[in-house]
């Protein structure tokens, strides 16, 4: 299932707070998905669902935007001067790969680098975008670079989240929130703006 269907799915059954199917074929999934999906809106409209949004989203903006494997590559290439072998290309974590990228061409030769290749200010949000930032999230979580949830938020009017770019701030900044683990574009790419996260074994985040 496309993420775009995700979406669209919650729009469609809950209205009011309140789970409701509409049986349309497009959106006629599996009773094992189906399930899965009643589970998350039912937590989504009683403020105790945080979403991740990671590099696919933003190719609903822009096929231009680099996929994590992509985005891996090129990072990877900085800072071993070659393409990663196949065994190589599993990318546990992209903030290993920048901070190694980092260290060999330094932090404005890697901003440069990330900037080359995600087209954020040329690329206006999707109405998926929109969307996503309609629903009542808790939080969103996004290891993103770009701008695009945030700039969505200017014509989204039923809810305001504000921004985190650093841990510092998360005590402080109320819920609802756009949490930028990574960083973020164009002026909170400094060193001190990733927020540290380890996978505890739930699968939960913790901050650190």
């Amino acid at each position: 299932m496309c993420q775009s269907d995700l979406f669209n799915f919650s729009s469609i059954i809950i209205k009011n707070g309140v789970c409701k199917w509409q049986k349309k074929k497009q959106y006629n999934f599996p009773e094992t998905i189906r399930a899965h999906l009643v589970q998350i809106a039912e937590r989504l409209w009683s403020d105790r669902a945080v979403v991740m949004v990671g590099a696919g989203f933003s190719k609903n903006a822009s096929t231009a935007y680099p996929s994590w494997f992509e985005l891996g590559d090129i990072l990877f290439e900085k800072a071993h001067g070659r393409r990663p072998d196949a065994d190589e290309k599993s990318y546990l974590s992209l903030l290993k790969v920048a901070e190694d990228a980092e260290a060999v061409i330094k932090r404005p030769a890697l901003d440069a680098v990330l900037m080359q290749h995600i087209p954020d200010n040329t690329v206006d949000p999707s109405a998926l975008h929109e969307t996503l930032l309609e629903l009542p999230w808790a939080d969103i979580l996004t290891t993103n670079y770009d701008t695009l949830l945030e700039r969505a938020q200017r014509k989204v009017t039923s809810r305001r989240y504000s921004t985190v770019y650093h841990q510092d701030d998360l005590a402080y900044q109320k819920k609802p929130r756009v949490i930028k683990l990574h960083g973020s574009f164009p002026s909170h790419r400094n060193a001190r703006s990733k927020i540290k996260y380890v996978g505890s074994s739930s699968g939960l985040l913790s901050y650190c």
